[in-house]
């Protein structure tokens, strides 16, 4: 008896499962938004069965409903495809690549992965040097600090970049729409160079220089950093790191079969297809 009752439990959440999947293709293939009643009506379904399977997809960011009380695909299955255009080998590509700049440049190499409004570092080779930057593999950080977080930022959609500086980077009491102005201007002169440099950003002393990572798809998936002390780790210095950046930035997505991203302009294209330039952008 209990065996059979455990059977039955087991089908009925393959059942649920089933059912929440036939919801979600049901939300992406309407060419509007559909209501509650709606849904019941195409799949066939109890409206109180589809209110609970809404109720639990929307608590998990899988749907949301708009004002009028319809229901559409969520945020959280745009994170699901993004997870997917990412290269399982990312890592393990990058790595000889970053060894390279190390032994070149003598500074702290890193890769970092976006994950929403942060990005997370997952993989670090450190500099030789006694006086160096170390970065732990499974930290953290704000998109809103340092040459990392912009160079991301930078590459985002515009609605989507200009969400986050708005949302999450505009400190308290300022005026926003100024101060989001000025910054998405920067963001612009990062996306026009290629990549982002900072020093003192996100801590004292520290300097860095970042370049942006795309997917496939053209998704950006990251970006690969350099950093050192500011002492060492100068303007100098730090051009020159863009440079040998960017050129191995071209070279790790070729190798990876990747799809590079498509520019929407020749001043883009003249970006891409150049050196950085020396303009510095901190």
């Amino acid at each position: 008896m209990a065996r059979a009752q455990r059977v039955g439990v087991e089908a009925g959440g393959v059942q649920a499962v089933e059912r929440a999947i036939e919801v979600l293709s049901a939300l992406a293939e309407a060419s509007v938004c559909p209501t509650l009643q709606q849904l019941s009506e195409r799949l066939g379904v109890a409206p109180s069965t589809i209110h609970r399977m809404l109720t639990t997809l929307e608590r998990t960011g899988m749907v949301e409903r708009d004002p009028a009380g319809g229901y559409a695909p969520g945020p959280k299955i745009a994170d699901l495809y993004q997870a997917r255009s990412r290269d399982p080998d990312l890592r393990s590509r990058a790595l000889p690549l970053m060894q390279q700049l190390r032994e070149v440049t003598g500074e702290t190499v890193s890769l970092h992965a976006r994950r929403n409004t942060v990005h997370v570092c997952v993989e670090s080779i450190e500099s030789p040097h006694e006086l160096c930057i170390r970065l732990e593999v499974g930290a953290a950080a704000s998109l809103c600090r340092g040459s990392t977080g912009r160079a991301i930022l930078a590459h985002l959609p515009p609605n989507e970049s200009r969400r986050i500086v708005s949302e999450e980077c505009a400190p308290d009491g300022v005026d926003v729409e100024g101060w989001v102005g000025e910054r998405l201007y920067e963001l612009q002169m990062v996306r026009a160079v290629g990549y982002a440099m900072a020093t003192n950003d996100p801590s004292p002393g520290v300097a860095g220089v970042s370049v942006p990572l795309f997917g496939r798809g053209a998704d950006l998936v990251g970006a690969l950093t350099i950093s050192g002390p500011a002492v060492r780790f100068r303007r100098r210095e730090l051009l020159a790191a863009a440079e040998r950046l960017h050129a191995a930035a071209i070279e790790m997505l070729r190798s990876m079969e990747m799809s590079f991203w498509l520019p929407r302009s020749e001043v883009e294209v003249a970006a891409i297809n150049a050196p950085p330039s020396v303009k510095e952008i901190g």
